[in-house]
């Protein structure tokens, strides 16, 4: 790994060696009226790697930060952010974005045009939608949208067909679409904390070794979920009504001779 700065300050005063590298910055109180988190120059580190920031405070990343066209990695958690940030379309190299725990409320179209993303994380937002620009980003392998606002299954990410990782947990769903068949490269699941009824068949389609269904209000399963006897390491099945049904306990164990079931 290359070497890490802490803060702008230190890599602004050797931006030399700024070149591929990481920054990493923490802010454990809230900038306040007279501090800035972000520099007005941010010119001299244009080719750092990757960006980390926790605890901004910043409401948005401002204009400045688009400069940094090199980076792969832009994590900006827990920092207030309100809105979506602008800045990102101009990261055309960027493969990791984690926007969690944030207020974010929306995520604009241009997304798909961000086209190397491998992972987005957007967990913890106040997100009601996906638009269909996520279908786009066809190498994007995990998804993260747990803890947003969600009340129907985000058909966008259905062209995201080299999604490996799909995290849709508590958020409002009540339906998992047999479309999910299509995400052939899915193997793990989580939609736990959900109003999710039925498991559809669809589901044994895939080659998942997750899947998360805790905290649902699932009573049965269908008996196709046993063509996933080879790959399902882990089924989770917990605070259903269907853990409090014996016989469909005991029917899933024959099912799923080698699958841990979490009830």
């Amino acid at each position: 790994m290359g070497k890490i700065f802490t803060s702008f300050a230190d890599a602004l005063a050797q931006p030399a060696k700024a070149d591929g590298v990481f920054l990493d910055l923490h802010f454990a109180k809230p900038a306040g009226a007279r501090s800035k988190p972000f520099p007005d120059d941010l010119a001299p580190l244009r080719r750092i790697r990757s960006l980390r920031v926790q605890g901004a405070r910043v409401g948005d990343l401002p204009v400045g930060v688009s400069v940094l066209t090199s980076l792969r990695t832009l994590e900006v958690v827990a920092s207030g952010l309100r809105v979506f940030p602008e800045a990102v379309r101009a990261f055309l190299r960027l493969e990791d974005l984690s926007l969690g725990h944030n207020g974010i409320a929306r995520v604009p179209g241009w997304i798909g045009e961000v086209t190397r993303l491998r992972s987005l994380d957007l967990r913890v937002n106040r997100i009601a939608a996906i638009p269909s620009g996520v279908g786009a980003l066809h190498r994007l392998e995990d998804l993260d949208l747990s803890g947003n606002r969600l009340r129907t299954f985000p058909e966008a990410v259905l062209g995201a067909t080299r999604l490996r990782k799909l995290l849709l947990a508590s958020n409002g769903l009540s339906v998992i679409p047999s479309e999910v068949s299509a995400l052939k490269r899915l193997y793990f699941l989580s939609l736990r904390g959900n109003r999710i009824r039925e498991v559809p068949e669809a589901i044994a389609q895939l080659t998942l070794t997750s899947l998360w269904l805790d905290e649902n209000l699932i009573t049965d399963v269908p008996d196709a979920l046993g063509a996933l006897r080879g790959s399902l390491r882990c089924l989770g099945l917990s605070r259903t009504p269907l853990a409090k049904k014996k016989m469909v306990r005991d029917r899933l164990k024959k099912l799923l001779p080698k699958t841990k079931i979490f009830w």
